[in-house]
């Protein structure tokens, strides 16, 4: 694959990294690039009983930062938005959940993973 990847292209590879890190973890992915409106979320996932909204956030650098710094309160009420819609339209509003965000540091091909488990509150 090559080192230069677009913009999307390089977000579908974090993704990607993403969705198998968190299958391995005994996730079950319900969704992928759920949108409603301007809101987009990542993956959606199950991790037990828990039903998990996940913004995937990657760098190939750590010189500009943390990639979990993009997760801002801005983004955050986008993914609450498309996280009730999802609630609502898939009839599971009362189900227990949590935000999570995984980062990923691509350095030399090689992705270094973080995964921060409830980050947010959805009240």
């Amino acid at each position: 694959m090559s080192l230069y990847l677009t913009g999307r292209a390089l977000g579908a590879r974090f993704e990607r990294i993403a969705w198998g890190y968190l299958v391995a973890k005994g996730f079950r992915i319900l969704a992928r690039n759920y949108h409603c409106g301007r809101a987009e979320i990542d993956l959606i996932g199950s991790d037990g009983e828990m039903l998990v909204f996940v913004e995937v956030k990657g760098r190939c650098t750590d010189r500009f930062g943390e990639a979990v710094e993009a997760v801002d309160p801005r983004k955050f009420a986008r993914l609450r938005h498309a996280a009730r819609h999802y609630l609502h339209r898939h009839r599971v509003w009362g189900s227990p959940c949590r935000f999570d965000v995984v980062t990923i540091l691509l350095i030399a091909g090689v992705p270094h993973i973080t995964h921060f488990q409830h980050v947010f509150s959805s009240d």
